[in-house]
């Protein structure tokens, strides 16, 4: 496409999985907008209609006329529709096979067990559960653990081949609050002891210019999110 149209994506400040696609579209340098759902100007209603799961991230494609919600399918149309390239996948279908892999193991793992965790430990009334946020706790590590044994295995520097891909990039959003919000401050001495190589894979990433920006866009819209709290907007 010659001339990209400008892609809308609904978003939450503080919510780990609009931030993967954000940063999928900032590698591709896209044309996109967000709105935030924590904004007086997206309802509740408008998100339902557009999603009757009522979760974000949802993405409005006006060059397609596509409405797509769900992290991973709204991460592989980006990549099927935009990255003819390969910036950030490859074409030989081994590669491409075992990226969508480690995407769907993102989706269906460290989102579940890393996202439970969060909630434990933040939202839930009762915080008297120690096996529950054990379990959890127990978890995360295990998740830490595949993916630290496949990059010791293999010696690469990211999940797939010699480069980033998009299956890098959905694990960085968690990841950046892994020791702030999902675990505990202590725990990036533990990270580096225990996980090394899954360690220096993350602050590889972290290292990026472009994921560094969307990592202090995502600071200032939590910060924005909290005034506009503390002023009852929503």
């Amino acid at each position: 496409m010659s001339q990209i149209k400008t892609l809308k994506l609904y978003a939450h400040p503080a919510a780990p999985h609009p931030w993967k696609i954000i940063l999928i579209l900032t590698e591709l340098e896209l044309p996109f907008e967000v709105a935030y759902k924590t904004t007086a100007a997206v309802t509740k209603e408008q998100i339902r209609a557009m999603n009757p799961n009522e979760r974000v991230p949802i993405l409005e494609d006006p060059n397609t006329g596509l409405t797509l919600w769900e992290t991973g399918a709204i991460a592989e149309y980006i990549i099927e529709t935009y990255d003819q390239e390969a910036k950030l996948s490859f074409k030989t279908a081994a590669q491409k096979w075992e990226t969508r892999m480690w995407v769907f193991f993102n989706v269906t793992t460290q989102d579940q067990y890393y996202g439970q965790k969060a909630y434990f430990t933040l939202f839930h009334e009762n915080k008297d559960i120690p096996t529950v946020l054990q379990h959890y706790t127990d978890e995360v590590k295990r998740v830490l653990g595949v993916l630290e044994l496949h990059l010791s295995r293999t010696g690469q520097a990211y999940l797939v081949g010699d480069r980033v891909t998009y299956a890098d990039l959905m694990f960085a959003p968690f990841h950046n609050v892994l020791c702030s919000v999902i675990l505990y401050p202590d725990f990036e001495a533990e990270w580096r002891a225990d996980f090394p190589h899954c360690y220096e894979w993350h602050q590889r990433l972290m290292q990026r210019p472009k994921v560094r920006d969307v990592f202090k866009r995502r600071a200032e819209a939590e910060r924005v999110m909290h005034e506009e709290n503390g002023r009852t907007i929503r």
